[in-house]
């Protein structure tokens, strides 16, 4: 375009000419071309929202699956912390045998994955009180918390979105459910003696509340214990 009015000057047309009489070269040249640069103009304000368009797409999905990943990692880190938290109930779990065996001359206390046992034990062998009884002992109590937040756990784990961390922290949790909670290791390593709640007695209503059997249920079957 600049060079032209010294082109289209020079040139002489069968149906335009140009002399002192006519318009002048750049009014013209810019009729001629105005038309064509308002077209391109608004093929080019076209095509850059047509990539506008395509650049928030792609942003709004990456906003997205940074969103998606975010609220991900945070519940593996609730997660984590509340597997750590069951660890620490276990560990320090603590039943002495008089809860039970109230005239005791020899009383015991047993603590973390021992203490559990025992207690499950001791509840199934030797309590012969009510419901209401049991759910008023110390280590009931306590033992239900742990179930409870295993519970908990379990349900935060169903929730994940990847695959692969349902399956590790599933698994994670169905170890501590199955070996420390619910049974116990011999000091060889070698025997478990299992305290499981679908041994007829231990499902007697007359020994255990409906919502500590309730919640070992679905434990178990959700975990696939």
């Amino acid at each position: 375009m600049i060079v032209a009015p010294a082109i289209i000057g020079n040139m002489s047309f069968d149906l335009i000419s140009f002399d002192s009489n006519s318009s002048n070269v750049g009014e013209t040249i810019g009729g001629i071309t105005s038309p064509i640069g308002v077209v391109l103009s608004s093929i080019l304000i076209y095509l850059a929202l047509i990539e506008q368009i395509r650049a928030n797409k792609t942003l709004s999905s990456d906003i997205a699956e940074q969103k998606k990943q975010y609220e991900n990692d945070k519940k593996i880190a609730q997660i984590n912390s509340f597997l750590s938290q069951l660890d620490g109930f276990v560990i320090h779990f603590n039943y002495n045998n008089q809860e039970i065996l109230k005239n005791t001359d020899s009383p015991i206390s047993f603590s973390g994955p021992t203490g559990i046992y025992h207690f499950l034990k001791d509840v199934r062998t030797f309590f012969h009180g009510s419901v209401d009884e049991l759910e008023r002992l110390h280590s009931y109590n306590e033992f239900l918390g742990i179930v409870r937040l295993c519970t908990i756990i379990e349900g935060l784990i169903s929730n994940l979105a990847d695959d692969s961390d349902r399956l590790a922290h599933n698994t994670l949790l169905k170890h501590q459910v199955k070996f420390k909670i619910l049974s116990f290791y011999a000091t060889d390593g070698m025997v478990i003696c299992e305290a499981s709640w679908r041994n007829e007695d231990f499902n007697t209503e007359h020994h255990w509340p409906s919502e500590l059997l309730n919640q070992l249920n679905n434990l178990s079957i959700k975990l696939k214990i």
